[in-house]
């Protein structure tokens, strides 16, 4: 009888009830595509594809639609920034209609003088605006009463993504063709594409010292400001939007949303409980993060069942490929795997609760001849107490295991 078949009818024979791991809750807009978010103080602005700007000042429970004033309902982009004089300024980029501004919390809208734009991204470094459109990059440094076009060096201008490092010194623009570099405020841009095989670019996100992209095949990163790029994985997917938390990266994809944790780039899948896979916006509040799609959905971030990375503990070339029982066993919160790859191989080992639901992807990569730890650490204290398993596949081998989580 083959592996799979056995892990079938173990399957089959346990009946009892296991809770879903990372379980998405859907808390409204469920007729509206949701492209776009923006996280100020309390509250959270969703702009959809159609329908303008909603808000939630309730963690997502009920959403109001302070749309007054906007002429297009098609939002692309949303940032808020902070005046201490007046309030929250917040800036909506939208479907042709150019950027709009709010000055009571999206009370009211007031169109700014660049209009007549379709508007893709925007981005802030201290009291500069920059907006990408389908003509280019503009800049208002003035909260967007003037705007100035500033394209020279670009070689393409449909601006998808733009992103400030923290300091505010480089200014990046992701376009339909590569990705491009200021370092003078816009006035001036290079094209940063060595290694990045995937040029149509959707999204960017700075963490620290890294520099990642969303592309048509995947997510590339640079630690060097975009001198060199190498890719990362995900490559079946296109990727819309990242976010983070702690040591643990989002991003949302047409395949759902995917985490990686401690640059370990093992990308896990978190999509139960989500009806529609393709998701273009996320953002983090408090404990939560948000996910638009759809609809929003919004998943507890203490929902976390991931592996801390993959180590090599000791040298040596193992004689065959060994799936070891985790230890301990049962645990509660954490667990470590060992496993042996006896030549080259691509190697996976995932997990599944007791109805066969994968829950999580621990190893998802090409690994060299040798020895291997991977550790797991379960942050969701509302996960069930019962029987999980766990399966190793490098070539040929296929290996299923059983790990017991204990409150």
């Amino acid at each position: 009888m083959s592996q799979k078949n056995t892990l079938y009818i173990i399957l089959l024979i346990i009946l009892f009830n296991v809770s879903s791991f990372a379980q998405w809750k859907s808390v409204g807009l469920n007729d509206q595509y949701v492209w776009t978010f923006a996280v100020i103080d309390s509250n959270i602005f969703a702009g959809s594809g159609g329908g303008g700007i909603f808000l939630s000042t309730d963690n997502g429970a009920t959403w109001e639609h302070p749309d007054s004033g906007l002429t297009s309902l098609g939002i692309s982009s949303l940032i808020g920034l902070p005046n201490p004089i007046s309030g929250n300024y917040i800036f909506a980029g939208t479907y042709g209609d150019g950027v709009f501004l709010s000055t009571n919390n999206g009370a009211t809208w007031a169109q700014t003088s660049l209009d007549s734009q379709y508007v893709w991204s925007l981005a802030s470094s201290g009291s500069n605006i920059f907006a990408g459109t389908e003509k280019g990059i503009f800049l208002s440094s003035n909260n967007g009463t003037n705007w100035t076009q500033i394209n020279s060096g670009l070689t393409n201008f449909v601006i998808n993504a733009l992103v400030v490092s923290p300091n505010g010194t480089n200014i990046f623009a992701g376009t339909a063709k590569g990705i491009f570099l200021s370092k003078d405020n816009g006035t001036n841009w290079v094209s940063i594409d060595s290694g990045l095989t995937n040029q149509y670019v959707w999204s960017l996100f700075i963490s620290d010292t890294n520099l990642f992209a969303g592309t048509e095949k995947g997510v590339f990163l640079s630690t060097n400001n975009g001198a060199n790029w190498k890719q990362l994985g995900l490559d079946t997917q296109y990727v819309w939007t990242f976010a983070k938390v702690d040591s643990m990266l989002f991003v949302g994809t047409n395949g759902g949303v995917f985490a990686s944790t401690n640059n370990t780039f093992n990308w896990i899948p978190i999509n139960s409980g989500l009806t529609n896979s393709d998701v273009t916006s996320l953002a983090i509040k408090d404990t939560n993060i948000f996910a638009g799609s759809l609809g929003v959905y919004v998943l507890s971030l203490n929902n976390v069942f991931t592996p801390t990375g993959v180590k090599q503990i000791r040298n040596g070339y193992p004689k065959e490929f060994f799936l070891a029982q985790n230890y301990p066993n049962p645990f509660n919160p954490s667990t470590t795997i060992n496993f042996a790859v006896q030549k080259k191989s691509f190697v996976s080992i995932k997990v599944y609760d007791a109805l066969g639901r994968e829950i999580a992807t621990l190893v998802n990569e090409e690994k060299p001849v040798g020895n291997y730890s991977v550790q797991l650490v379960l942050g969701n204290k509302q996960l069930a107490s019962g029987v999980y398993f766990y399966r190793m596949q490098a070539g040929s081998f296929v290996e299923t295991k059983k790990l017991i989580f204990m409150k």
